[in-house]
């Protein structure tokens, strides 16, 4: 079974409060409506959310405010939503991957299969050098 992207899922709060007065551009909109309409997954998602989506993604994946959408069709938009809903907590500025990684993982359309994350999306904890020990346990 595909899995369920929840425009209410931790991962995308979003304050439509804080975002009443925000106002999307011409070329936003339109952005917006063409993700909606490309992907099925994310079709019911309400105007805003699909909006912040976006920009975290631009700005994560591609350290752009609002990236080209000639992108949309790599798949990696859905798969950045799916490591997203189910590691909320990743920041990805502070996580190694590379471009590569990105998008084999993203051509095996993982949301599609539930498949689990990749190594670099699950950084082992620090674990503190043998010499280092006594120092932690005091």
């Amino acid at each position: 079974m595909t899995y369920q992207f929840d425009a209410t899922r931790a991962g995308f709060e979003f304050d439509a409060h804080a975002l009443a007065d925000h106002a999307w551009s011409v070329a936003q909109r339109a952005t917006i409506a063409t993700l909606q309409a490309f992907y099925a997954e994310i079709e019911t998602w309400p105007v805003d959310a699909v909006g912040v989506a976006w920009e975290a993604y631009s700005s994560d994946i591609h350290a752009s405010r609002w990236a080209d959408m000639a992108r949309a069709g790599d798949g990696w938009f859905l798969t950045y939503l799916y490591i997203r809903q189910l590691r909320p907590e990743l920041d990805f500025w502070t996580i190694t991957f590379n471009r590569k990684q990105f998008s084999a993982y993203a051509e095996s359309k993982p949301w599609t299969v539930h498949a689990p994350l990749p190594r670099w999306a699950n950084p082992d904890p620090v674990v503190p050098r043998e010499e280092d020990v006594p120092l932690t346990q005091k």
